[in-house]
């Protein structure tokens, strides 16, 4: 009897394993499968802490030029663009950023019960490397540079450790130290398929799941080397470029993914920056992401296109179909759900410049005309945008060079013709690599389709 119970209780333990796994679980129709993350609804808190230092104690390390410059900047793109709440450590020394950390922790845990925390780390000062104890960050009040292990310095693997422990959903640590690139010397990147879930996503769905994932990413101005200071109240290179890339997302109100900021910071030589996860657990499928605030002056901008209607743009109706290529008719591509996403992201593009699109009509059976003459006639379209996707792949990146071709109906001349590459991105998704690809030619296309006349 004791046996038969045992027996039925171990069962229902292994039902319940079963049932949740499946419950977790979804297996995709080509075989591949994933984890479904917990729907989270709780708003996000943007934190920074910030630590730059120029003056160090020991004369024998030797002051730096742009730390605190380039400290500052990052504090007011953050704050006034990005919607952070920052701590700022100028020159301050070993338990001084200690304590900030661990304060920082405390904040953390206190605000998880009401939202989620983005924390941004960005230090810049002087790095050095031991070969016995790894890389670590000198602080201020720091010793001259000794032999063995000294409680004076950060080591990066102690920070990795402490920044890890913070309990924030998603950390992004920014390095622009020398030998910052060794603030990870274990972890190994993971390489896999994990686009593929996002195939069929919008760019908002895409946000939406990243953010579900906890996230532990980091990116070093160079790998085990030494890097540029910069000319003084200049900046330093990596910071130059990285505000750069921040005030353009702000400007185009788009938000600016992990692997986008790598993709655009490494392409940058001697040194070349270097990115990667960090921490324990750290999920491949995260993403931290700096969503922009709302930017006045381009939503005034676009209100001021948008009221010349009257002008001339409002009598401008737009059609945009894909090309055949790859051996597909319009047809095929037509029923390619990629295909279409793209091609809705390049309708949102014109409509946001004040010029109206028109939806693509069925393709009807039985009439002579090609496909595109007809969807072009039933329309009612005076220009079509004809648009070619073209897909590249490298190792774990995609690209897709998306070509731009308008042409006049009545006359059948090419008004804007134009190839733009997206860049590589960690996404397979057609609607962001083609937001991406054109957002820099939007006012060119829309000048050209109008005549001048916006």
């Amino acid at each position: 009897m004791q046996k038969s119970i045992f027996m039925l209780h171990l069962l229902k333990h292994i039902a319940a394993a079963i049932l949740m796994f499946i419950s977790f679980r979804v297996c995709a129709q080509d075989g591949k499968s994933f984890f479904i993350a917990k729907k989270d609804n709780k708003p996000y808190k943007n934190r920074a802490l910030i630590i730059g230092t120029d003056r160090y104690a020991d004369r024998t390390i030797g002051d730096l030029n742009n730390p605190v410059f380039d400290a500052k900047s990052v504090k007011v793109v953050l704050e006034e663009k990005y919607g952070f709440i920052t701590t700022p450590l100028i020159d301050r020394t070993r338990i001084e950023i200690l304590t900030a950390l661990a304060h920082l922790r405390e904040e953390v845990e206190k605000d998880n019960s009401s939202c989620n925390t983005n924390l941004l780390v960005f230090v810049a000062g002087h790095g050095k490397h031991s070969s016995d104890y790894g890389g670590y960050l000198i602080p201020s009040d720091a010793p001259p540079v000794a032999s063995g292990r000294s409680d004076k310095y950060l080591y990066f693997s102690d920070l990795d450790t402490m920044i890890d422990n913070i309990p924030a959903k998603h950390i992004l640590v920014i390095l622009d130290v020398c030998y910052g690139g060794t603030f990870n010397e274990v972890f190994k990147r993971k390489r896999g398929s994990i686009n593929e879930m996002y195939a069929d996503k919008s760019e908002d769905q895409i946000i939406a799941r990243r953010n579900a994932f906890v996230s532990r990413k980091y990116l070093a101005s160079g790998g085990k080397e030494q890097v540029n200071d910069g000319v003084p109240d200049k900046h330093s290179p990596f910071v130059d470029r990285l505000i750069k890339l921040l005030e353009n997302h702000y400007a185009t109100g788009q938000a600016l993914l992990f692997t986008e900021l790598c993709n655009n910071m490494t392409k940058m030589v001697d040194p070349t920056p270097v990115f990667d996860n960090f921490g324990l657990e750290p999920d491949p499928a995260g993403d931290f992401i700096l969503q922009p605030l709302p930017n006045p002056n381009a939503a005034a901008a676009s209100g001021k296109l948008a009221s010349n209607d009257a002008g001339g743009i409002g009598s401008i109706k737009v059609v945009v179909i894909p090309r055949a290529s790859g051996g597909r008719d319009l047809t095929a591509m037509l029923n390619d759900p990629d295909i279409r996403l793209g091609l809705s992201k390049v309708q949102e593009m014109l409509e946001a410049k004040g010029i109206s699109t028109v939806g693509i009509p069925e393709v009807k059976a039985g009439i002579r005309d090609d496909v595109k003459k007809q969807l072009v006639h039933a329309s009612g379209a005076n220009v079509y945008l004809e648009v070619d996707f073209a897909r590249n792949v490298q190792e774990d990146t995609y690209s897709l060079t998306v070509t731009l071709n308008a042409v006049d109906v009545a006359n059948n001349a090419t008004l804007f013709y134009k190839s733009c590459p997206s860049g590589y991105f960690r996404t397979t998704d057609y609607g962001i690599l083609t937001a991406r690809a054109i957002k820099q030619v939007g006012d060119e296309l829309a000048m050209k389709i109008t005549g001048g006349n916006r």
